[in-house]
C-alpha cells in the first residue's frame, strides 16, 4: 500500500519546457529522487535514471484525476513521484503526486520550494548539499555503543509496555485490496471554531482529535479512506 501525498495545482501560463528543466535539476541534485526499495525492503539510489518527461494529453481534469489521485507506486520502479497536467488556453491544472517513502513533510516543503526557485530561475545555483541520508545513517552507524545501549534499554521495557489499542475495524485491512481516498472539505465559522477550539482544550483534546471524531465513517466494505 502506498502513502501518496498528492497535490493539484491550477496556473496561468506555465511554461513546460521551463518546469521539466526545473524538475530534472531537483532528481539529479537530490538521491532520494531516483530511489527505488527492494522486496526487502532496502532502499537502492540509482546513479543514473531516464530524464522524466512531466505527462501531458488528458483529455479533462477529470480524467487527470482519475490517473493521479489514486496512484499507488511500486517501490521497486522509479520514479516514486509522478507530475501531469492538462491544459485549456492558458490555464494549466498541474498535478503532482509523491510517494512518502522518498520524502517525509520537511522534504516535502523543500521539493516544492526549491523547485519554484529553479522554475523561476533556471540558472540559479543552490547551496551544495553536504550531508545526505546515507551519511546521515553512517553517522549514526559510528555511534554503535549508544546506539546498542538505547536498544537494550527499550528492549528490557518491552515486556512491561501495554499492547496496542485494540481499535474496531470496519474490516480486515488486508482484505481491502486497493484503497481510493476521496477528499471530504467543508467551511465552519470562525466563531463556531473558536468555541470548538474552547471546548476541546477544556477536555484535554486537540483540534486533530475533534475534527477526526466528526468524520463520518468509512463504509462496510471500507475500501474508502477520507482525507
Amino acid at each position: 500500500m502506498s502513502c501518496h501525498f498528492y497535490r493539484e495545482y491550477d496556473v496561468e501560463d506555465l511554461d513546460l519546457p521551463r518546469l521539466q528543466h526545473a524538475l530534472q535539476r531537483l532528481i539529479e541534485r537530490h538521491e532520494m529522487l531516483r530511489a527505488v526499495f527492494d522486496h526487502s525492503g532496502q532502499a537502492r539510489i540509482l546513479q543514473q535514471v531516464p530524464a522524466f518527461v512531466i505527462g501531458q494529453g488528458h483529455a479533462s481534469l477529470e480524467e487527470l484525476r482519475e490517473h493521479c489521485a489514486h496512484r499507488v507506486f511500486a517501490p521497486h520502479q522509479w520514479p516514486l513521484f509522478d507530475v501531469q497536467t492538462v491544459t485549456h488556453g492558458r490555464h494549466t491544472r498541474l498535478a503532482i503526486s509523491l510517494d512518502n517513502l522518498i520524502l517525509d513533510a520537511l522534504s516535502i516543503l523543500r521539493f516544492y520550494t526549491e523547485l519554484d526557485a529553479l522554475y523561476r530561475e533556471p540558472d540559479i545555483a543552490l547551496a551544495p548539499l553536504d550531508l545526505s541520508f546515507r551519511d546521515y545513517q553512517l553517522q549514526c552507524a559510528a555511534a554503535s555503543e549508544e546506539l546498542h545501549a538505547a536498544q537494550r534499554f527499550w528492549q528490557e521495557r518491552l515486556p512491561e509496555l501495554p499492547p496496542h489499542p485494540q481499535l474496531p475495524l470496519a474490516a480486515d485491512p488486508a482484505s481491502l485490496g486497493r484503497p481510493r481516498f476521496e477528499r471530504l472539505q467543508g467551511q465552519i465559522d470562525a466563531s463556531a471554531w473558536q468555541a470548538i477550539l474552547s471546548k476541546a482544550q477544556q477536555q484535554g483534546l486537540t483540534a486533530s482529535a475533534v475534527l477526526l471524531c466528526a468524520l463520518p465513517k468509512p463504509s462496510a466494505a471500507g475500501v474508502h479512506a477520507r482525507t
